[in-house]
């Protein structure tokens, strides 16, 4: 028997800790705080741990059963992501995370949970803010199943079909990993070995790469570059959708160049900027800031009839007389290299433009870099179409997912 009621009648809704950053410390000094990074594949990750020296009341530690959430999060994909405590667990939970406590069902509660937020969806993601707020989940109607033993059934039920389904997800990914890493040697061993096997080879003298082509060069990035620079963000508000584009770390993807989220500035900042400033086509840019960014290599393949600039975490490289999308791809064999340069803590972690400068590059003669690239886009292209696939794939499974969660906790499917 089902019955319409609030979210908030059938649990709580807690916000989560605040903390600064003085108060994080070693495991043994202090307490785990779950943050959204802690919640990958609807499952509990304790695989990036953040520990604070705080002083938390017995209700702010988390209990089997609980449901945890991503509240707020600069990326609206991540907010309303769920998980259940399945185990018990000596931790509390961040600002930026809430927790759902309930006396039913925690997973009837949890599928109850997902669908509400996949259906409200367009509540709590705007252009200036994601976050969910206790009132706005707690004030959303459901269709709540109150005898208990068709709670389990509903639970179990789903368990099932849904552990089958991410089954196959997974598999897919897998793919999907194995893809990119084949992608990842390919261009590896082109741009620092070429395309002829029957060539006398060199010592480059850069231990990571070994030996190279002997026709081949050893140089700096500051030797081929005719301009390395970095954007400039706004000091004040951006501005509502218009014509001038500013692109940040999140639309500069290993997948290409992409205007979903792009910001945009009012007309008298675009006025002050400099034409070099302005994004040409070949360009390549250079995430510098954050752990899983930083040192992400994009190049910029669109025209020059968008006026577009970069914000000031990201850097661009620009050159005349060497092909860019080969030093593109360089950078793209190099990542984990550069990675490993930034400097600071994992989420802060940075390198500068003095940085990037000196670093040593393999350079082929002009024809070559030509002749590699066009090889590289092909190749790339067939293994991206896979992937394109495979992610078509995940998609639909993930639609057919939250379709057999709508009709069973709703009752339209019978069990």
């Amino acid at each position: 028997m089902r019955k319409r009621v609030r979210l908030k009648d059938i649990g709580v809704f807690k916000g989560g800790l605040t903390y600064s950053p003085d108060n994080i410390c070693e495991q043994e000094k202090g307490i785990l705080v779950l943050r959204s990074s802690n919640i990958q594949d609807s499952k509990i990750s304790l695989e990036d741990n953040v520990y604070v020296d705080c002083s938390v009341s017995k209700e702010m530690l988390v209990r089997k059963g609980d449901l945890l959430i991503c509240s707020r999060n600069g990326s609206a994909n991540l907010v309303g992501k769920t998980a259940q405590i399945e185990a018990d667990l000596y931790a509390t939970w961040g600002a930026f995370m809430m927790v759902f406590r309930t006396l039913h069902n925690p997973r009837y509660a949890y599928y109850l949970l997902n669908h509400s937020i996949t259906k409200n969806k367009g509540l709590f993601g705007t252009s200036t803010i994601n976050q969910l707020t206790n009132s706005m989940l707690g004030n959303i109607f459901v269709n709540f199943e109150i005898d208990d033993a068709e709670q389990i059934k509903i639970a179990n039920y789903l368990d099932n079909k849904i552990s089958n389904i991410d089954a196959y997800v997974s598999e897919r990914k897998k793919e999907r990993l194995l893809l990119s890493d084949l992608k990842k040697a390919k261009v590896a061993e082109i741009v620092t070995k070429g395309l002829s096997t029957n060539v006398r080879l060199k010592d480059s003298g850069i231990p990571s790469i070994g030996m190279i082509p002997a026709h081949w060069e050893v140089r700096r990035i500051k030797d081929i570059a005719s301009e390395i620079f970095m954007g400039i963000t706004p000091v004040y508000e951006y501005e509502a959708e218009n014509s001038n584009y500013i692109l940040g770390q999140r639309n500069n993807q290993l997948e290409g160049i992409t205007f979903e989220g792009v910001k945009f500035a009012k007309d008298s900042f675009f006025a002050q900027r400099q034409e070099y400033e302005f994004l040409k086509y070949g360009d390549v840019l250079l995430n510098t800031l954050g752990g899983g960014s930083v040192g992400r290599a994009g190049y910029y393949n669109l025209d020059n009839s968008k006026r577009v600039i970069t914000d000031g975490h990201i850097m661009v490289i620009r050159s005349k007389t060497y092909n860019t999308k080969y030093l593109y791809f360089y950078l793209l064999s190099i990542k984990e290299q550069l990675e490993n340069m930034a400097i600071g803590s994992t989420n802060q972690s940075f390198f500068n433009i003095s940085d990037i400068r000196i670093i040593p590059i393999v350079v082929p003669p002009i024809e070559e870099q030509i002749q590699i690239v066009e090889y590289l886009d092909h190749e790339c292209d067939q293994i991206e179409k896979k992937c394109a696939l495979i992610d078509e794939q995940i998609q639909q499974l993930q639609l057919l997912k939250r379709a057999l969660i709508n009709e069973v906790v709703t009752g339209k499917k019978a069990i």
